[in-house]
């Protein structure tokens, strides 16, 4: 209490708004994985429920980047889509299953010169369940849904010389998803 009392005459001045440039969307709706579809809810038991959701280790995942290169940045959820003007850039980490008014709202929001990031499955299958032969932000992506890669090594060959550069004499860059922190490798 005594703490506190030398503050208190602040507090009427605690007020504003935080200043963030960069918005990671946290989906209620993307909280599961599509490794458990069809699957008995018996046959889940506690301790072979995976609990690894793509989306939040996604949410993580860019929430670490964004904090280690010192942007600032805040978590929204859908009752932020009227506001996402406040934003340069929002960012759709694998957002698994999204609405069709939460796809209006991010296209609009591209369409008035918001900037999106999106990655993996991001609206690709509705919150009821339907999955699309091309993403819902399409338009907005500047890109369509070819496939699932399902190999487990992805290659990468750097498009700009000063990547190309930086991993010299490696031509090819090698991606192992299974030793990255969105997929820790199993415990043996």
């Amino acid at each position: 209490k005594r703490q506190y009392a030398e503050t208190a005459p602040y507090e009427p001045y605690l007020r504003g708004k935080p200043v963030e440039d960069v918005a990671v969307y946290l989906s209620s709706d993307s909280k599961m994985t599509f490794l458990e579809n069809g699957q008995p809810l018996a046959a889940l038991r506690d301790e072979q429920v995976t609990n690894r959701f793509p989306h939040m280790a996604a949410v993580r995942g860019a929430c670490r980047v964004l904090q280690e290169a010192h942007v600032p940045f805040g978590i929204i959820t859908r009752k932020q889509l009227t506001s996402l003007n406040d934003y340069q850039v929002v960012v759709l980490p694998n957002a698994l299953r999204m609405d069709k008014a939460e796809a209006r709202a991010f296209l609009e929001y591209v369409r008035q010169g918001g900037r999106l990031y999106a990655s993996r499955y991001t609206s690709l299958t509705e919150t009821c369940g339907v999955r699309h032969k091309d993403f819902m932000l399409a338009d907005a992506f500047g890109c369509h849904f070819a496939g699932d890669d399902i190999g487990e090594v992805a290659y990468m060959l750097p498009a700009e010389a000063a990547i190309a550069a930086a991993v010299s004499p490696q031509e090819y860059l090698s991606l192992f998803p299974q030793m990255t922190p969105f997929h820790p490798a199993e415990p043996e």
